[in-house]
């Protein structure tokens, strides 16, 4: 009977310690659950503190570029385009008041200076035109396949005047027949903005080098200029929207920036990049590259 009796206390003990065993493994197993879903609680809400961030910022981003494209529109309609409007108006009245007075040299001057002016408020107001509708979504690309020679050789022929008053010529060997997809309206003002800049930048006397060549499965088109080159501190401010050149051409000539941040836009539109190498005093290399168009496109 005494073994009876110790069978079944051990028994009872047994019972006892196994029942201790399931509420441990109970508890240790609702601990963890307990854990995992506060872990992923945890990392729900990083996750979404992470992407509130990250909307913040793209927001905040967004917003500081608009400020900066509604700056840089104010200070050119407040400055660039104040200045020729200024000169032609001053022009006009000293010409209408003094118009039987002023000799026939003088006369001519006053034109060619009036003709300046009103030339350059005509291609600023077309950059605003453009520059707008790009801002506003409203301009979209026409692609087509263009001879980029072709485009060159015409955007020389139109700017030669312009280089032979400070005697620079244009060294460009239209040899090769490179055929790109882009927009042809985009694409001619691309490379008329690099030819000016060439021009406006250049040492009189001197030489603009352009040529085209293949690369991989793109065109790259360069224009060379002898001129006063990019100073090291302008270097990364170059595309940027709220920079505002203080540096005049080599004749005194002046301008915005307004002419590449639109080219830049104007080539991510068709699938294009720019960029440029220089060295201050020796001059500057822009380079852009478009893709290239399909020979069975081409002759299809």
């Amino acid at each position: 009977r005494n073994n009876d009796i110790k069978i079944q206390t051990i028994k009872q003990e047994m019972k006892i310690k196994n029942n201790e065993l399931i509420e441990q493994n109970t508890f240790i197993s609702k601990t963890i659950l307990i854990g995992i879903i506060s872990i992923s609680i945890l990392l729900l809400i990083i996750y979404l503190l992470i992407s509130r961030y990250n909307l913040k910022n793209r927001t905040t981003k967004e917003l500081t570029e608009l400020n900066a494209t509604k700056d840089k529109f104010f200070t050119i309609i407040s400055h660039d385009l104040k200045t020729p409007i200024t000169s032609i108006n001053s022009l006009t009245e000293l010409f209408y008041e003094n118009y039987g007075s002023i000799n026939e040299n003088d006369k001519m001057s006053y034109i060619k200076s009036i003709k300046e002016s009103s030339e350059k408020l005509l291609n600023l107001t077309n950059n605003l035109l453009m520059w707008s509708n790009l801002q506003t979504k409203k301009l979209t690309p026409a692609i087509e396949i263009i001879n980029i020679n072709q485009i060159i050789q015409e955007e020389i022929n139109l700017l030669k005047q312009f280089a032979d008053k400070k005697g620079i010529t244009f060294d460009f060997e239209n040899v090769n027949n490179f055929y790109v997809v882009a927009d042809k309206s985009m694409l001619e003002f691309i490379i008329r903005n690099l030819l000016s800049n060439a021009i406006k930048f250049s040492y009189k006397g001197s030489k603009i080098n352009i040529f085209s060549k293949q690369k991989n499965e793109n065109i790259e088109i360069t224009v060379s200029d002898r001129g006063i080159g990019i100073s090291n501190e302008i270097k990364d401010k170059l595309f940027n929207i709220n920079f505002k050149s203080t540096i005049n051409g080599t004749d005194n000539e002046k301008g915005t920036g307004l002419g590449l941040n639109l080219s830049k836009e104007f080539l991510e539109k068709i699938n294009g990049k720019i960029w440029f190498e220089s060295e201050y005093g020796k001059g500057s290399s822009f380079i852009i590259s478009l893709p290239q168009a399909n020979k069975e496109d081409i002759y299809e």
